[in-house]
C-alpha cells in the first residue's frame, strides 16, 4: 500500500485556463486521502499563477523543462506515493466530486494491476470494453485508466514516440497485467489538439504500426492491427480526393 489511496498528475505546459478546471476537479474531490502532483513544463504565461493560486492544496509543484508530455509524466511516476496512479491533464476533469471516493470503495477489496472507467468526449459517453480485440481499433485515453503505482514504477513511458508512447506503454504491458473495468465513475475528456492534423495523423499512425510489429502480440493480431489500419488509411484518402 502506498502513502496515499490516490496519486492524480497534472501534464502542463502554457494552458492556463483548462489547467484551472482541472486544478479545482482534484482539490474539490470529498476524498483526503490522495496526492496532487502538478508537472509543468516551464510555461511562459499565466500557468504559473493560476498553480500558485491553489498552491496550498497542492502537495506538490514542478516546473521546469521536459522532453515532452511523456518526460513529464515519468517525472510524475518518480515522486508519486499513492496506491494507485492517474494522469488527468490540464482540460480533463472527474465526473463529480465524490469520483475519487466512489472509486476506492470499489477498488479496495480488489486486485488488479490496472483498473479502466468509462469516458465522456465531445459530449458523448464512451465505455470501452478494453482487449486486445478493442486495441484493434481503438485507444483508451490513459486519462481514464488507473495504475498500481509498483506496475509503473516498473515500467514507465518511452521517450521514443513523440505522440503514442502511452498506446505503447499499455501495449507492453498489457500481456503482463491484470485489468479490470469500475463501472459508474467517468472521466470528462478534452480530447482535440493535434488529432485534427493530417500530418500529424500520418506520424501517429506509422508509430502505432511500429510499435505492434515490436510487440509480443500474435501473428494474426497484428496482421489485423495493419489491415484495419490500412483500410482506415484509404478510405480516409478516398474521401480527401473525391
Amino acid at each position: 500500500m502506498g502513502e496515499y489511496d490516490f496519486s492524480i498528475i497534472t501534464v502542463v505546459f502554457n494552458d492556463p485556463v483548462n489547467l484551472e478546471s482541472t486544478i479545482l476537479s482534484v482539490i474539490n474531490q470529498k476524498s483526503s486521502h490522495f496526492q496532487y502532483i502538478i508537472i509543468d513544463g516551464a510555461s511562459t504565461d499565466e500557468t504559473l499563477e493560476v498553480i500558485d493560486k491553489y498552491r496550498k492544496s497542492i502537495d506538490l509543484v514542478i516546473s521546469e523543462k521536459d522532453n515532452g508530455i511523456y518526460d513529464a509524466m515519468n517525472k510524475g511516476i518518480h515522486h508519486a506515493t499513492g496506491t494507485w496512479i492517474n494522469f488527468l491533464n490540464a482540460g480533463d476533469l472527474f465526473v463529480g466530486d465524490f469520483f475519487l471516493y466512489n472509486l476506492n470503495s470499489k477498488i479496495s477489496h480488489q486486485s488488479a494491476d490496472i483498473y479502466y472507467t468509462d469516458f465522456i468526449i465531445a459530449g458523448n459517453l464512451i465505455s470501452p470494453n478494453l482487449s486486445c480485440v478493442y486495441l484493434l481499433r481503438n485507444m483508451i485515453c490513459h486519462q481514464a485508466l488507473f495504475y498500481n503505482i509498483l506496475l509503473l514504477k516498473k515500467y514507465q513511458f518511452s521517450l521514443q514516440y513523440k505522440f503514442c508512447s502511452d498506446f505503447e506503454h499499455l501495449v507492453r504491458i498489457f500481456t503482463k497485467s491484470t485489468i479490470r473495468k469500475i463501472s459508474g465513475p467517468t472521466i470528462n475528456y478534452l480530447g482535440g489538439g493535434f488529432s485534427a492534423d493530417s500530418n500529424i495523423q500520418k506520424q501517429i499512425l506509422a508509430e502505432r504500426l511500429e510499435i505492434v510489429s515490436k510487440s509480443d502480440f500474435t501473428f494474426s493480431y497484428k496482421f489485423n492491427f495493419f489491415l484495419i489500419n490500412y483500410l482506415q488509411k484509404l478510405k480516409a484518402t478516398l474521401c480527401i480526393s473525391r
